[in-house]
């Protein structure tokens, strides 16, 4: 999950401690998906960060929310967490330490 800070262009969409993070192999190769938080008034900028990121990293692009989101997106967000987790034999729910709420 990265923050989108309005980048007038694809070079400017990823922050560059995202970039420095993904550059590493190892974290790289962790990656399964991308979720981007950004501001509707970046216009087509708008979470442009996770596409660029799923791009390079071969990972999809699984969902985008305005600011901090909205409780329907929480709920949308865990459910399908847990749904992906059940698929490929993680944990049976997100950690409660790790699930965000209203």
């Amino acid at each position: 999950m990265v923050p989108t800070y309005g980048g007038r262009e694809q070079a400017g969409a990823v922050p560059k401690r995202i970039i420095a993070f993904l550059n590493a192999p190892t974290n790289r190769t962790l990656a399964r998906g991308g979720m981007t938080a950004g501001n509707t008034n970046f216009g087509e900028h708008y979470c442009l960060a996770d596409p660029v990121i799923s791009r390079k990293c071969g990972v999809p692009d699984l969902y985008r929310f305005d600011l901090v989101g909205t409780q329907c997106d929480v709920d949308r967000v865990n459910a399908d967490l847990d749904l992906s987790w059940k698929r490929t034999g993680g944990p049976d729910r997100v950690p409660n330490k790790h699930r965000r709420t209203a």
